[in-house]
């Protein structure tokens, strides 16, 4: 357990004597004292600690499904991106030759190290989630959505995964991010590989994740952007037992919200870890060998999550729970 106290002996010490210091100083200029302690900052330490620690019980009891599958999701996508950069040729999905320069950066080893910022933060979100901080996760996620696009879309096209690495070593990232990889540009990508995989037999199938990922874009922006509405809304907490309560959420408090939350984690997941494959086998002819122990678990694991995900899906419509991929929950509040 990460402890969220001063814990330098140093920092306490120096601490202690700035506190006599602005005390004495208070009280020469107001003639009021300040009781304020290092026992006072300790207790509000363990205020912050408990507060996590009622929260992690609230959301284990209520959304464990959830957290489950996000586990198993995050332990997918591990797998791919230690699977994805092994040394021999025969395990590495992308042409190592795609990108041509003098350093020469071997494009599984780019893709590989995508995921593991997909793993991270994925991880990350989780964390806050049950540790009430449920409005961070959301910022996290709407980085974690771009994330899971642009790996998908690195993957599949030479030129893309070319620019990418090029902006780096002209320094012009800003520039190239602006021009190329912007929502319009990754949805438009994402949809081209979405009908080179055989989507398009399903036009309003494309049409429905094409819209998705707009709303779920804009919608989680304006927490990455600290809108009005979220600022307001967010500072608060809708508790599991009254839909009517709202709890003050300062240091985290748990919330029915962050069902919404884990249930776009686990889209997330399921999008990237069911699309992998299938481009790898369409854009780069590439199938996981079998005599490959780290891709034969990274198989096995990829159709364990999916059934998994499919099952707690049923559940969900079973219990008239399952909400939809975006959810705006505000709309009911603001």
């Amino acid at each position: 357990m990460v402890i969220i106290m001063i814990i330098d002996k140093v920092i306490r010490k120096q601490i202690a004597i700035t506190l006599k210091q602005i005390q004495k100083y208070m009280k020469d200029i107001t003639d009021k004292e300040i009781k304020l302690t290092l026992r006072d900052l300790d207790d509000i330490g363990k205020l912050v600690i408990e507060r996590h620690n009622n929260s992690k019980k609230k959301i284990n009891q209520y959304m464990k499904s959830e957290i489950s599958l996000s586990f198993l999701g995050i332990v997918c996508i591990a797998h791919f991106s230690l699977a994805i950069n092994q040394k021999e040729d025969s395990s590495r999905p992308l042409p190592s030759s795609w990108i041509k320069s003098e350093q020469q950066p071997d494009p599984n080893y780019i893709i590989s190290n995508l995921l593991v910022h997909v793993t991270n933060h994925s991880l990350a979100i989780l964390k806050l989630v049950c540790n009430g901080l449920d409005p961070s996760a959301r910022v996290l996620l709407r980085v974690l959505n771009e994330l899971s696009w642009l790996t998908i879309i690195l993957s599949a096209d030479r030129d893309k995964i070319v620019l990418y690495h090029k902006a780096f070593q002209d320094g012009e990232e800003e520039n190239v991010w602006y021009k190329h990889f912007r929502l319009k540009n990754l949805n438009k990508n994402l949809s081209d590989i979405e009908k080179k995989l055989g989507l398009d037999v399903d036009q309003e199938l494309l049409k429905i994740l094409k819209e998705n990922r707009e709303k779920a874009y804009k919608f989680y922006s304006k927490y990455l952007h600290n809108c009005y509405s979220n600022i307001m809304i967010q500072s608060y907490a809708q508790s599991f037992e009254n839909e009517e309560h709202l709890d003050f959420a300062l240091f985290g408090k748990e919330t029915v919200w962050s069902l919404d939350t884990l249930n776009n984690l686990n889209w997330i997941l399921f999008y990237l870890i069911g699309i992998l494959i299938p481009l790898f086998k369409t854009m780069h002819n590439f199938i996981p060998p079998v005599d490959n122990e780290l891709w034969r678990y990274t198989v096995y694991l990829r159709h364990l999550f999916t059934e998994i995900y499919l099952y707690v899906i049923q559940l969900h419509e079973r219990n008239g729970l399952f909400l939809d991929q975006v959810s705006v929950h505000s709309s009911k509040k603001s």
